[in-house]
């Protein structure tokens, strides 16, 4: 005697129409350099960047940091991620091991003048 399954339906989860690619996530990046320790693995961070006028903010570690058993020691070099939407907090997702250089930033200024002729 034979056996009747119900066919079971075949469900597909994260599927976006016409293979669209996934939104990138917004994210600042910026360097700064660790200025306090503070208690549950928090940092006091001030960035580098002109731009960002020696802006200070907590951070934490990324998860692969800490899977790394990646140390932060005051004084060190960082870079981190910061949301567009809080940039009193960020991540520390790189730990420089000396000084980063700067972008340069191209401005009116350092473009050269044309001739007009």
């Amino acid at each position: 005697m034979a056996r009747h399954f119900k066919q079971q339906k075949q469900v597909v989860y994260n599927k976006r129409k016409n293979d669209e690619p996934k939104a990138e996530k917004e994210v600042i990046s910026a360097d700064g350099r660790v200025m306090d320790l503070m208690p549950n693995a928090e940092f006091l961070v001030e960035l580098l960047d002109e731009a960002y006028n020696k802006h200070q903010l907590k951070a934490k570690i990324s998860g692969r940091m800490r899977m790394n058993n990646i140390k932060i020691l005051l004084g060190d070099y960082v870079t981190v991620d910061l949301n567009p939407y809080d940039l009193t907090r960020g991540r520390i997702t790189y730990r420089h091991r000396q000084k980063p250089v700067p972008a340069e930033v191209e401005t009116d200024e350092t473009i050269p003048p044309t001739k007009n002729s």
